[in-house]
């Protein structure tokens, strides 16, 4: 029976009592009015508590609303950067290509196919059998590769005492008379992780520009140990013309390398300037564990 049932019964007894077998028992009357009481107490404290409830409902369905609305939001956004996400895959893909076109115009010019003469190329191979894990000497094509990671520090231009004594000696050979007509350009390569370190970044900026300065570091030591600052062009390639995987550190270490392109008989004609095509958004910045 509901509340308001038992009241409206308790509430006629309490009327009718009176009235009902003559007389009545004043403690009856009074138990009748406690539970009277009791149960207008009762029924106030329900209607609160259905108040309370009507009012969670209401919070609750806001919420509910809310909640649509933020994930619908969310969903947004999401839709947003990926498509962000897939311009930048595709201005990446034209970018690289147009590095690889350019990496093949800096080994045409800068020594691809120029065998050096006998005298020059026995000079070389001696000095790079002297530091057989500094860099290599590829004799067909008239080219010195130095690992980068052996050469500089990571993110630095500063080149190793190692690497340095190298460079020296390369530069004495480039002033022998039978080296005489030999020119040269330094070309400095990345692997593809963007510079992260805090120095790095407000130093050079990106690859291309850390590749540049470490170009630039290397001619700076030939031409102090004597050669002629018009026989060395330098050029920053960044992470354009990979050698090797990206896609693993070995790989990786291959791809950050400092490239000296000699030929004889004239100057070595510097690579173009990097064309970015049009259209390619500002890259995102890199992940603070990224370092170079």
């Amino acid at each position: 029976m509901r509340i308001s049932g038992i009241l409206g019964v308790v509430v006629l007894l309490a009327v009718l009592m009176p009235f009902v077998g003559g007389c009545v028992d004043d403690t009856k009357v009074q138990q009748l009015t406690i539970m009277n009481a009791n149960l207008q107490k009762q029924l106030v404290d329900k209607d609160a508590e259905i108040a309370r409830l009507q009012e969670r409902l209401a919070w609750y369905d806001k919420s509910q609303g809310d909640k649509a609305a933020t994930l619908a939001e969310k969903a947004a956004q999401m839709a947003r950067m990926q498509e962000e996400i897939d311009a930048l895959k595709a201005a990446l893909a034209r970018s690289e290509e147009a590095y690889r076109k350019l990496a093949g115009i800096a080994a045409e010019n800068g020594g691809g196919g120029h065998r050096l003469s006998a005298p020059v190329t026995l000079k070389l191979r001696a000095l790079a059998e002297q530091y057989p894990g500094l860099f290599t000497f590829d004799e067909e094509h008239g080219t010195l590769r130095f690992a980068a990671d052996v050469t500089f520090d990571s993110g630095s231009d500063a080149v190793k005492a190692d690497a340095k004594e190298a460079l020296t000696k390369l530069a004495a050979i480039l002033q022998d008379p039978v080296a005489a007509k030999v020119s040269g350009m330094v070309v400095g390569y990345t692997d593809n992780m963007r510079v992260a370190q805090p120095e790095t970044v407000k130093r050079f900026h990106d690859n291309q520009g850390l590749s540049q300065a470490r170009a630039e570091a290397v001619k700076t030591i030939l031409t102090g140990a004597g050669v002629a600052g018009e026989r060395v062009t330098t050029k920053g390639m960044g992470e354009g013309n990979p050698i090797a995987d990206n896609k693993t550190a070995e790989g990786k270490a291959k791809n950050r390398r400092v490239e000296i392109y000699l030929k004889e008989g004239g100057a070595v004609a510097p690579a173009s300037a990097p064309v970015v095509p049009a259209g390619i958004p500002a890259m995102p910045p890199a992940p603070s564990s990224m370092t170079k």
